[in-house]
């Protein structure tokens, strides 16, 4: 029994040292295979060589740059007439009267809607004096026909406010002193 179980193991080692070689070849440029690669033919590629076909190539794009010209942009001036120079200096000197001023002031007796005044976008403050005995009510009204209201305040007053001008444009003032029995007088600066 030791015999047959020795005679197992030897034929086991046996088969798996067969199982074990690795064989190595060599692929020769003609394409087989040889068992080194000193026994593969040699190879002169001045005559054995395949040729190249140029024509299957693709074919070379040269790019050329082109130069573009732009025109000379001419820069003109609008000026404050609505007439159109060259330079800033050719425009005519606008009078003092006429120049956008940030205070705005105007004062009445009673109701009263104000001529038209230019606002810039941002804050405005509003100072406003009143004496009488109604109501002095003040509305901000832009372009739209769109109302603030400003103030509504009883009796003589003095104070303060703001608002912030949230679109550039023509706006007036729409006030309201005007009582059963008398008119109230006021006066109404805006600074920006």
């Amino acid at each position: 029994m030791k015999r047959l179980i020795l005679g197992v193991l030897l034929l086991s080692l046996i088969v798996l040292a067969g199982c074990s070689q690795t064989v190595v070849k060599y692929q020769c440029a003609d394409g087989s295979f040889e068992d080194s690669a000193n026994s593969c033919a040699s190879v002169n590629c001045k005559t054995d060589c395949p040729k190249l076909d140029c024509a299957s190539c693709p074919t070379k794009t040269e790019y050329q740059e082109k130069i573009v010209e732009k025109p000379v942009q001419v820069l003109k001036y609008q000026c404050a007439d609505e007439s159109v120079k060259d330079r800033l200096s050719d425009c005519p000197q606008i009078p003092e009267a006429k120049k956008i001023s940030p205070v705005k002031e105007f004062n009445g007796v009673g109701d009263k809607v104000t001529d038209a005044f230019y606002l810039s976008k941002g804050f405005t403050k509003i100072t406003s004096h009143y004496h009488g005995n109604s109501n002095f009510i003040v509305h901000l009204i832009d372009e739209d026909g769109d109302r603030e209201s400003i103030h509504n305040e009883i009796r003589d007053y003095d104070g303060e406010t703001a608002v912030t001008i949230r679109t550039a444009g023509n706006y007036r003032l729409e006030v309201k002193a005007q009582g059963w029995d008398s008119a109230g007088s006021w006066s109404i600066k805006l600074e920006q």
